[in-house]
């Protein structure tokens, strides 16, 4: 963690001073592609701006919180909202007086596609060619099957 804030601190002291060394660095070139190169040295070695390194990095053991925050990920996100969502998702289906018929055979809410047999399906949702279900639709009970349970 020193590091980073050693990093940040040469990045902001690079920037606030900034002394080209031709003409070159004052026109802006098209070709030009900054990159940036880290190299690791080893401490106390007589490195130019290595020690000013050391100094940032001893200041920012001492101190009590820490002021470089790495936000979080995207996938982060994604799935703590997914599982914010389920969870909902899970209450809402337990507490609610529709479909307890589905609820007695699939307690628990599942975001995976389930491919399972139409007519059964059928049976168990309480739709379809059944009496009790086609009667809402003025439907002659001789066209619905009759499943008593």
């Amino acid at each position: 963690m020193a590091e980073l804030k050693a990093i940040e601190a040469a990045i902001i002291s690079a920037n606030a001073h900034h002394f080209p060394r031709s003409r070159s660095y004052q026109t802006p070139d098209q070709s030009y592609k900054p990159s940036c190169e880290l190299i690791w040295t080893k401490a106390h070695v007589g490195t130019e701006g290595n020690e000013r390194a050391d100094i940032y990095a001893k200041e920012a053991t001492t101190r009590e919180n820490v002021d470089f925050h790495i936000g979080l990920s995207i996938k982060h996100i994604k799935t703590e909202f997914a599982k914010a969502i389920k969870t909902e998702w899970q209450l809402q289906w337990s507490s609610s007086s529709k479909g307890r018929a589905v609820h007695e055979i699939c307690r628990h809410v599942c975001s995976q596609r389930i491919h399972g047999n139409y007519f059964l399906n059928q049976i168990i949702t309480e739709h379809g060619a059944l009496a009790s279900y086609q009667h809402k639709f003025s439907t002659p009970v001789q066209y619905a099957a009759v499943v008593r349970r």
